[in-house]
């Protein structure tokens, strides 16, 4: 039986989209973690080159293209869709014109995974599922994650 790589490809792609459609993994975390700092990116980029409009308060602002300014993330990663397990989440805060502040969620479809967030800081914090939504005022920073998982 001849297999081409394209038929392997597409099993695996189909793998991986199923997995992703149970709940976030160990592997969903960290991706989710990428994320989050791909939209520190995307939002630092964001606001220095819209000083009018400051940080983008929407994740499609920055997954969108548009006349002024390229598709600064993947198209897979949109507000309220989900991503490698987790539902993402752009808002701006203060609703001040220009944007001085954003504050971005990733909160896991399982509740047995945990939740992360972030902020202009750049520092991402993570809470269990269940208190995702305290994760920006009682969230540990990241580098705990690892020492109490041991």
């Amino acid at each position: 039986m001849k297999v081409s790589k394209m038929a392997i490809v597409t099993v695996l792609c189909a793998a991986a989209g199923s997995a992703s459609a149970q709940g976030p993994s160990g592997a969903d975390q960290v991706e989710a973690v990428g994320a989050m700092r791909s939209i520190h990116t995307a939002e630092a980029y964001y606001a220095s080159h819209n000083k009018q409009e400051g940080y983008a308060c929407t994740l499609d602002r920055l997954s969108e293209k548009d006349a002024r300014h390229p598709a600064l993330l993947v198209s897979a990663l949109r507000e309220g869709k989900v991503f490698h397990g987790y539902v993402f989440h752009v808002s701006c805060p203060d609703g001040q014109e220009p944007a001085q502040h954003y504050a971005v969620t990733a909160i896991p479809q399982e509740e047995t995974s945990k939740a992360f967030c972030s902020d202009e800081g750049g520092v991402i914090r993570w809470t269990e599922a269940a208190e995702a939504a305290k994760c920006s005022t009682s969230g540990k920073p990241l580098d705990t994650l690892r020492t109490s998982s041991k």
